[in-house]
């Protein structure tokens, strides 16, 4: 969790950060995944990183087909139910 110590306005505000670069051998390594392998990490960062409770979820997808973010709907609509 981000929190920033000098902001007393932020002082109760964390911020949870969880990215695929974090996995990464070096800040320059590209990742070229493609179908059951990036969706696998998908569902990964949606079940087994402890978020905690949460207000917000942002998720930041690359652009392209689209396949992660039907992907990411589908994994939080089986995830929080109906």
């Amino acid at each position: 969790y981000v929190n920033h110590p000098d902001d007393a306005a932020a002082a109760d505000v964390e911020l949870g950060v969880m990215s695929v670069g974090f996995m990464t051998p070096s800040d320059d390594a590209a990742l070229i995944w493609r179908g059951p392998r990036k969706n696998g990490l998908i569902r990964q960062f949606l079940t087994d990183v402890d978020w905690g409770e949460l207000d917000y979820l942002l998720v930041d997808t690359p652009p392209g087909t689209s396949d992660e973010h039907i992907s990411l709907v589908q994994l939080l609509g089986a995830t929080l139910g109906p």
